[in-house]
């Protein structure tokens, strides 16, 4: 009975293969990962891929063994190809783990007859673990997105994040985490992470699309004293110490305005700006993962 099947070829191909040992007749290639997830049968579906490189073997012959704590097993052909072997292993007690190694016998047919060889691989382990995680529910979105992350063994400690940038990371539950997309530079793919008391895991890939701010009123004129209110609008919740609105202008001298921070859960801004001496120029709001907005400005 195989109960992990399903979840133990998920990790394989989210790992890679392990090359153990490969000689003129046979290449050796451990199928299993090194984390495999805990469920309550304890049963653990262990695979090699012994890959005939020579003709003259005898694949009628050919015998694979799994040796664990010193004691051997034979391995079953499975059905995933006809050069991938299986055992089903129960790990006994309260056991995280196993070391094992494989053996695989042989005939190779010679001029001479048949000749019987065996090769062995090097020791390998497993260990059990309580988190995997199986998707991100999105793969790509804006600034200020929340992405839920679903899987298992989850905790309020776990981080997540965009290349090395932290993101803000919600604990929904042991099966979902959910963070806020940070603000980085839009059209760009980041790899995604778990970073937990384990280290780092991989989650995937995510692709920023760019977000955009809305700001009233889109053309300033004023007179030098006078105070108009400006606000700055965002497509989404401002992450909880607040988002802060980069406005840099090229008339410092004619503009005089505070810094711009939408409080964490807002989605507005409003902060008042006062003319100062005469001139012509600009307000730009550039920040990673925006689009570019240019007010323009006349004080008289």
């Amino acid at each position: 009975m195989k109960q992990i099947k399903l979840n133990s070829s998920f990790f394989l191909y989210a790992t890679g293969l392990l090359f153990l040992v490969g000689c003129g007749d046979l290449t050796l290639t451990n199928l299993t990962p090194k984390k495999i997830p805990k469920n309550p049968s304890r049963i653990y579906t262990l695979s090699l891929d012994a890959q005939v490189n020579n003709g003259s073997v005898d694949r009628k012959t050919m015998e694979a063994a799994i040796i664990i704590d010193g004691d051997s097993y034979p391995m079953e052909k499975s059905q995933a190809g006809k050069d991938i072997w299986e055992f089903d292993y129960r790990l006994p007690g309260d056991r995280r783990g196993a070391k094992y190694f494989y053996k695989v016998s042989y005939d190779v047919g010679n001029l001479n007859g048949k000749t019987k060889k065996e090769v062995k691989s090097a020791i390998q382990q497993f260990m059990l673990s309580n988190r995997y995680v199986i998707t991100l529910q999105s793969e790509r979105g804006p600034v200020g997105a929340t992405i839920p992350v679903l899987g298992r063994g989850f905790t309020e400690f776990d981080k997540v994040l965009l290349g090395e940038e932290e993101a803000v990371t919600n604990f929904v539950s042991d099966s979902q985490l959910a963070f806020i997309v940070p603000t980085l530079k839009a059209g760009d793919t980041y790899p995604v992470s778990i970073e937990g008391a384990e280290g780092k895991e991989p989650v995937g890939n995510f692709r920023i699309d760019p977000s955009t701010i809305k700001v009233h009123p889109r053309k300033l004129s004023l007179q030098s004293g006078q105070t108009e209110l400006m606000i700055f609008q965002i497509e989404f919740e401002a992450p909880p110490n607040g988002l802060f609105i980069d406005v840099k202008t090229d008339v410092p001298a004619s503009i005089k305005m505070p810094e711009v921070i939408v409080p964490g859960g807002a989605r507005t801004v409003s902060v008042n700006v006062q003319g100062g001496e005469p001139g012509t120029g600009s307000i730009k709001i550039i920040m990673p993962g925006f689009e570019e907005i240019t007010i323009p400005v006349e004080v008289l």
